[in-house]
């Protein structure tokens, strides 16, 4: 005898809609069709498709994903807003190493600074600086910003 003789006509249709692939649309409309759902054997229906449900898609795993994810994210947001610091940190050394750096041309009796202009980079690679200059720019200067955005 088969199972499904005993469904009642509610529980068929929902059934049906599972078994063809219909997303939880399908099924809602699949359930809406049917007049008066109150009279079929609905829980039943619920109840197997909660044991057969995968191990992963259980509340407690899902419980645990976001509370990893959450982590993550707050350990991401954390750093990005401590950028803003690390940042000044690298100024401050970049002027420091600057003013050094004229303080030894100076003692060295050296007058004129090395020309960066001088040096030579590859043609392919000078092509694609440009096209990633403004999103460098983006991610050097805003990391708070987009932080905050993702709050």
């Amino acid at each position: 005898e088969d199972p499904g003789d005993d469904m009642h006509g509610a529980d068929k249709l929902l059934v049906a809609a599972l078994e063809h692939g219909e997303g939880s649309d399908g099924v809602e409309s699949t359930v809406s069709s049917v007049p008066d759902v109150s009279n079929f054997g609905h829980f039943e229906v619920v109840q197997r498709l909660l044991e057969t449900e995968a191990h992963d898609q259980r509340e407690e795993k899902l419980a645990e994903q976001e509370a990893k994810l959450s982590d993550m994210y707050k350990e991401f947001r954390d750093d990005i807003l401590a950028m803003h610091q690390k940042e000044a940190d690298i100024r401050m050394f970049e002027d420091d190493f600057e003013q050094v750096f004229c303080e030894n041309l100076k003692a060295l009796n050296i007058t004129e600074t090395p020309s960066l202009e001088r040096l030579k980079i590859h043609p392919d690679i000078a092509l694609r600086l440009s096209e990633f200059e403004v999103l460098f720019w983006a991610l050097q200067t805003q990391p708070a910003y987009m932080a905050w955005l993702c709050r």
